[in-house]
């Protein structure tokens, strides 16, 4: 409850290669539909963009 982004990131172990570092976060929308939004975690790093904070359902891919 209440985790952002990084904090799950950083939670499952941290990412396996300094070369990963997009991530695809997808929620249900409240019009029942999935959508998808890609982010860069260095935008988040250099405080670019805010670190989202997560829903129940959420679900994230490390792009590679």
């Amino acid at each position: 409850r209440d985790i952002t982004l990084l904090q799950a990131i950083l939670a499952a172990g941290g990412l396996s290669r300094p070369g990963d570092g997009t991530v695809e976060l997808s929620r249900e929308s409240a019009e029942g539909r999935l959508t998808t939004t890609r982010i860069l975690l260095k935008d988040i790093k250099s405080g670019k963009i805010p670190d989202p904070r997560l829903q129940p359902g959420d679900r994230i891919d490390i792009i590679r």
